[in-house]
């Protein structure tokens, strides 16, 4: 189409057999095209047929009748290999790795419409961040080096995943605010459209096993939240090499100072997802860091932990042992600092989760109860480490129960 898109967004009609039906999509130049139609072929043949504009027309008015006569151009052709023939029932998937063809190395993927391979490019570069990742399990049994399973990649809810298949809403962004002085010691601020009447808000921190992870890859945990009313607050924060334990618990509690500061600390929740949930269980247990950072742990209403690690030593991974100063610190579990006092605690686990083990949850949990505080655990049958997490996304709430269960446990505390 000639001259800029009038269309900021994607627009996908009602699928037609074969295809995903003559849809909109927007170049980098602000340029719209349209299409494909789908017409069937027997051999290779790249040629744009002039004949076929007026079902294009046609087609694009269902949706957009104030199309202009001669508005359209010819563009150009491309072959996609279908898995069933015309007027055959669709079927899913097909999937073909080294065990099915012989080459090692290639995975065939065959039958995945242009969304699905996008989403795709994000999850194998999930994968590739994922691979060689440490297991983390208890005194008795030690860390070890294990290649993550299949799941739902936390890349691939970024911000602009989100925003293309689910329109971000809601809630107003306030981005890359300054807490400290460094690069990532900035946050993101979520103010809903439509607040609790009681100011609730949570601080929640991301996992990323302590070297990587951005701020912007969480906005689906935001909108989740803020869609129940709840301000949210996700900080960047120095990760390794730059640094070393304990820098990132001490960028965690100069952020929930900030926080404090922004919403008052009777309103602020702390919640993380697992080197996030290590982080938020560091500084809600009787360790030093939030007092130095100006606040009182105990005026926090409550902690969430989702598959965090809290009793895994000793270390046996040579990157964490660095990270962490040693394999038998003690100062870097919270287990160690689980004694009363201690806030409310909900700690949420996915028995599949082979990543960090479930029993760091269990641990935990029990020191909490031995504390004589408050404590929930939720242990989800056949959930691994990423679905915890994931099940805040609107497309992805079937994963696990974790949103349900985590606006309800808020919702009371």
């Amino acid at each position: 189409m000639a001259g800029r898109s009038p269309f900021s967004r994607l627009i996908y009609p009602v699928p037609v057999p074969g295809g995903l039906g003559v849809h909109i999509t927007v170049d980098m130049g602000g340029q719209a095209k349209f299409g494909p139609d789908v017409e069937w072929i027997d051999g290779i043949d790249y040629t744009v047929d002039p004949h076929r504009a007026d079902k294009f027309y046609a087609a694009v008015r269902r949706w957009w009748p104030e199309l202009k006569d001669g508005a359209l151009q010819p563009g150009y052709a491309g072959i996609r290999p279908k898995i069933v023939p015309p007027g055959a029932p669709a079927q899913d998937f097909t999937v073909q790795g080294p065990a099915e063809h012989g080459v090692p190395g290639l995975i065939n993927l065959f039958g995945i419409e242009s969304p699905g391979l996008t989403l795709l490019a994000g999850a194998g570069r999930a994968g590739a961040r994922h691979r060689g990742r440490v297991s983390l399990g208890h005194k008795r049994g030690p860390a070890r080096l294990h290649r993550q399973p299949g799941g739902i990649p936390e890349r691939l809810l970024s911000r602009r995943a989100v925003e293309r298949y689910g329109p971000a809403q809601g809630f107003t962004l306030e981005p890359d605010i300054a807490y400290g002085a460094g690069p990532r010691q900035k946050l993101d601020l979520y103010r809903p459209d439509k607040p609790r009447a009681d100011g609730k808000a949570v601080i929640f921190f991301y996992g990323g096993s302590w070297d990587s992870g951005s701020k912007s890859d969480y906005l689906f945990v935001a909108q989740a939240l803020c869609a129940s009313g709840y301000t949210v607050v996700i900080p960047d924060y120095r990760i390794y090499p730059e640094v070393r334990f304990p820098a990132f618990v001490l960028d965690g509690a100069h952020a929930v100072r900030w926080a404090s500061d922004r919403v008052g600390s009777g309103k602020l929740f702390v919640m993380g997802h697992s080197a996030g949930a290590h982080i938020a269980l560091m500084l809600m247990t009787d360790t030093p860091y939030l007092q130095a950072a100006g606040v009182d742990r105990m005026t926090l209403p409550g902690v969430v932990g989702l598959s965090g690690p809290y009793d895994f030593l000793p270390l046996t991974s040579a990157k964490l042992i660095d990270i962490f100063g040693g394999a038998n610190n003690p100062d870097m579990e919270a287990i160690t600092f689980a004694r009363a006092p201690l806030p409310p605690a909900l700690l949420v686990h996915g028995a599949a989760d082979d990543t960090v083990y479930p029993r760091n949850s269990e641990h935990l949990a029990a020191a909490w109860r031995k504390a004589g505080a408050p404590v929930e655990l939720k242990l989800y049958p056949g959930v691994g480490h990423i679905d915890v997490v994931a099940s805040f996304a609107d497309l992805l709430q079937s994963r696990a129960p974790t949103r349900a269960d985590v606006l309800a446990w808020l919702d009371t505390h």
